[in-house]
């Protein structure tokens, strides 16, 4: 599991045109909020997406996991955190635990262990390219 933010400023980094043209795009100024969307990774792909304005805190990270993720799990499935703070909360553990999954938290500096970072490249690629300038237009691109 892991989390990543998009704003509302997201563009493309690189564009193509014709020989002797100049590429001209756009990027608003203001690109409040931060939307941060927290997932899962199994082998069958993405679960439990949870999209939520603003930073991850202790309190958000435990309402996903009981709520989202935590009633995915199976006996014997392995969900794997990269170590901040709120991954490593005693109530993020009980509730894996109660499922019959085990928590690992990863070395620190440890991402390319880590296939989540990967997805989370991917879907931030998309989002740049799709270019969304509502918060209306980022969730239905986390769609």
């Amino acid at each position: 599991m892991d989390e990543f933010g998009v704003n509302l400023g997201q563009t493309r980094r690189y564009g193509r045109a014709q020989h002797g043209q100049r590429v001209c795009g756009h990027a608003p100024a203001k690109t409040e909020p931060n939307i941060t969307l927290t997932i899962g990774l199994s082998l069958q792909g993405i679960v439990a997406p949870l999209a939520s304005e603003g930073a991850t805190n202790g309190v958000t990270f435990d309402t996903y996991v009981r709520t989202q993720l935590a009633p995915q799990l199976h006996p014997g499935d392995v969900v794997i955190a990269d170590g901040l703070g709120h991954q490593r909360m005693r109530s993020v553990r009980q509730a894996v635990h109660d499922r019959g999954a085990h928590h690992w938290i990863l070395s620190p500096y440890s991402p390319d262990l880590s296939p989540i970072e990967e997805a989370g490249a991917k879907i931030k690629h998309f989002i740049r390219a799709e270019g969304p300038r509502t918060m209306a237009d980022v969730y239905e691109d986390f769609g």
